[in-house]
């Protein structure tokens, strides 16, 4: 387990993680051959066992590909908690990725949303981790679910749980990852999303360290979610007026480019 997230509701402390199932409950090849793990109408499942299986490198993939988000409740001991009981996961990804990490819940009226970060090359759908990466030059996403209830019955936002995806190359340094929502006191629309700009492996050249992103603002409205046209300075926390900083917004793809970097990308290219 990582990425600890401890929440209070009712007087009870929980505490959210990114995990796995295990082999027990669903690691192994055989896993693959199993009908109950592909959804959707009987034709998709059909279609979508036709593509794990006739491709090697997914069907490895789906072997391991078990990350969950799972629960527990904490006794009332903050300074030295034990386990008081072990929850059913939130999220499950069999057979779809094994990265789901960062999660953390909002409570907000009266409803639960929780929120995690990916990497779709994590995952089995190699055509789509491909296509993203030829379209926009990366492919992290920020995901999110909302439930009325904390311990379970979380249902994707925006209909396929996309809060966020990636919209600059890789080798940007705008490029951003790790993307987390933070409450805003006395604000019962919108988080603040914190992230960092990453630079992993200095693909947008040496000695650019990875550091803070301005944060911005996503409007919540009941299932679906909405990137606000408001950014902040870099590693802004607590939102006010006086966060708000209008030279962090670039009106096109083009504007978050920075001088010196690679422009041999077909979003820029385009813009």
């Amino acid at each position: 387990m990582r990425d600890a997230h401890v929440i209070s509701v009712g007087g009870k402390r929980y505490l959210i993680f990114e995990a796995s199932t295990g082999s027990n409950n669903y690691q192994g090849e055989n896993q693959v051959y199993n009908w109950k793990n592909y959804g959707g109408t009987p034709k998709q499942a059909l279609q979508n066992f036709l593509k794990v299986t006739a491709n090697d490198d997914m069907r490895s993939r789906a072997t391991w590909a078990n990350a969950a988000i799972g629960i527990i409740r904490l006794t009332k001991n903050e300074n030295n908690p034990k386990v008081a009981e072990v929850l059913p996961p939130l999220v499950n990804s069999l057979m779809v990725s094994d990265e789901i990490e960062r999660p953390n819940i909002i409570p907000m009226n009266g409803k639960y949303y929780l929120f995690a970060t990916t990497r779709l090359n994590r995952g089995t759908g190699d055509d789509l981790w491909q296509q993203a990466d030829a379209q926009v030059g990366d492919n992290v996403a920020m995901l999110g679910w909302v439930s009325d209830h904390l311990t379970y019955g979380y249902k994707p936002l925006n209909g396929d749980a996309a809060v966020l995806v990636a919209s600059v190359p890789f080798n940007w340094r705008t490029s951003t990852y790790s993307y987390y929502a933070v409450p805003i006191k006395g604000n019962k629309k919108e988080v603040l999303v914190t992230s960092y700009m990453t630079n992993r492996g200095f693909a947008s050249g040496p000695n650019k360290r990875s550091t803070m992103a301005p944060a911005f603002l996503v409007r919540i409205d009941g299932d679906t979610t909405k990137v606000e046209n408001i950014a902040t300075a870099q590693g802004d926390w607590v939102y006010d007026k006086k966060s708000k900083r209008k030279s962090m917004i670039a009106k096109t793809i083009r504007g978050a480019h920075l001088k010196g970097e690679p422009i041999d990308h077909s979003l820029l290219e385009k813009a």
